[in-house]
């Protein structure tokens, strides 16, 4: 793979992550755990995801609570950095 195809392979996935937070988000299915071991795997990568406009979270919530999501509440409180996928 080619440096510029690697970076194109980024790009498809942060706008994909997104896309896939707003659908997981409150269902009460595994693609919520999908998507939230998906997005730990891409920040743990380095990769800087989008956070859509009048949305202040990356994180897909499950509809039956956190037992299900694997997030912590500052993960799943919109706003904080956690939520936000950054560490303070």
């Amino acid at each position: 793979m080619t440096k510029k195809q690697a970076e194109r392979l980024k790009q498809i996935a942060v706008e994909l992550q997104w896309m896939a937070r707003r659908y997981a988000d409150m269902r009460m299915t595994s693609a919520v755990l999908t998507c939230n071991e998906c997005t730990r795997d891409l920040l743990a990568m380095g990769i800087k995801l989008k956070v859509p406009y009048g949305e202040q979270i990356i994180w897909a919530r499950d509809g039956d609570g956190r037992r299900f999501d694997g997030l912590t509440e500052d993960e799943a409180t919109p706003g904080t950095p956690a939520a936000m996928g950054r560490k303070e």
